[in-house]
């Protein structure tokens, strides 16, 4: 029999792998007397197949698992993939898309069952890559991130960390989007410089006499403003903390506060909006308006004639009002 001229990693691995999981060789055993190792392998999204990054990361974790056998341990190495939700909702538009469909037609039901459809498709998938890489994963233990035992873990270990004072829910700054129509994480937005205006500001005080001014190169986002920042240590401005202002355009008053997170050597003064900057939710002393963002809305909607108002038109309308001092400046 002539043997081959290179080796075929392709007919040999397979038999080895199938091999080892018939002898069990990867499974742990809780009740064995050998010293535990236990590793939970970050979860794969469902969203397509695995890349180069996933066989590195699998590859380093396997040499570590193997690693510990031979030296005796019992060895749980954990396999499992992640729903990704809203990755994963935007792969299925974009495949109901090119079907002449959409989740708006489909209905919730039907919709639900499609993504659902979808993770067994590509997670059967992924899995078996893993298995083709050689991963020596406890299979008999494999997970998915919306187990009914996993979803009653994190709902508990979020309750005990909101009894303990540790996480807590508040209104805050997120980023949305318009296509999804859903909040959407940092790790998800990618962020883009473009060229824009820094536009001066007047904000009148309360009773006359008077105002402050703030540069900005985001004016449409005043309509959330709840008050005017300065540092605490600023000769300039010590006089007027605690006065109040009338927010142009809407005409509210807010008052001028002041707190240490003003950077004074690179910022003298700026407005506090809770439509413009996350920092802005942790400022000490920002005041809060409990209806704000259902005023800005009617009036938005009062002004434009319905309920969906978009950037560009809000800029166009509150452009409008300032004066522009001619600066150009990049932003993010």
């Amino acid at each position: 029999m002539e043997s081959a001229k290179a080796f075929e990693p392709g007919k040999i691995e397979p038999l080895w792998y199938d091999h080892w999981q018939r002898l069990g060789v990867f499974t742990a055993r809780p009740g064995s007397l050998r010293p535990p190792h236990s590793m939970v392998i970050p979860p794969p999204n469902v969203t397509g197949r695995l890349h180069m990054g996933h066989a590195l990361n699998n590859t380093l974790q396997d040499i570590l698992a193997r690693w510990r056998r031979m030296k005796g341990d019992d060895v749980l190495w954990l396999p499992g993939t992640d729903h990704a939700g809203i990755a994963t909702q935007m792969v299925v538009d974009r495949r109901l898309q090119s079907e002449g469909l959409s989740r708006e037609t489909l209905g919730r039901e039907e919709f639900v069952r499609r993504v659902w459809q979808w993770k067994e498709e590509y997670g059967g998938a992924i899995i078996g890559q893993l298995k083709r890489l050689g991963c020596s994963c406890d299979w008999t233990r494999e997970r998915f991130t919306m187990d009914p035992g996993l979803s009653h873990a994190v709902r508990e270990a979020f309750v005990r960390l909101h009894e303990a004072g540790l996480v807590y829910r508040d209104k805050f700054i997120v980023n949305w989007c318009p296509r999804c129509r859903t909040a959407v994480s940092d790790l998800e937005v990618i962020p883009q410089e473009t060229r824009g205006h820094l536009y001066t500001v007047r904000y009148p005080f309360a009773g006359g006499g008077g105002g402050i001014e703030v540069a900005t190169t985001r004016p449409e986002t005043m309509l959330g403003d709840t008050g005017i920042a300065v540092h605490p240590e600023d000769e300039r401005y010590r006089g007027v903390i605690g006065r109040k202002v009338v927010l142009p355009l809407v005409g509210r008053e807010i008052p001028i506060v002041a707190d240490a997170f003003v950077e004074k050597e690179i910022l003298e003064r700026f407005d506090l909006s809770y439509l413009n900057d996350d920092r802005d939710c942790f400022a000490e002393k920002v005041p809060t308006t409990e209806n704000l963002c259902m005023e800005i809305y009617h009036r938005l909607r009062a002004g434009f004639g319905d309920a969906s108002v978009d950037r560009v038109r809000l800029e166009e309308t509150s452009l409008n009002s300032f004066t522009y001092r001619g600066e150009e400046g990049d932003n993010a």
